[in-house]
């Protein structure tokens, strides 16, 4: 697998990260930001909920330069499994 110099850019046209070696849940790209459209992905969001069982899935989006996330609502409920660039928030 080649290293992407920016990994979140290439689900653009490869949704399911094949190319990055993922094989990412249906989702989408978060690109809009309160001020508008940022110039590139800021993170990838799930569809779905994510299940405890399925976070070893997410965990070789490391090893593409990304850092998966898991996003609480008020009450600690999993509610989204989301893949996120180092760049932008590690």
């Amino acid at each position: 697998m080649t290293t992407h110099s920016k990994p979140l850019t290439a689900l653009l046209t490869d949704p399911t990260g094949g190319a990055l070696g993922l094989s990412l849940a249906p989702g989408s790209l978060v690109i809009e930001t309160n001020d508008g459209p940022w110039p590139e992905p800021l993170l990838w969001v799930a569809n779905g909920v994510a299940a405890a069982d399925t976070w070893a899935e997410y965990l070789p989006a490391r090893d593409a330069g990304l850092q998966p996330v898991l996003l609480q609502d008020e009450s600690g409920i999993e509610q989204l499994a989301s893949i996120t660039s180092c760049d932008s928030v590690c």
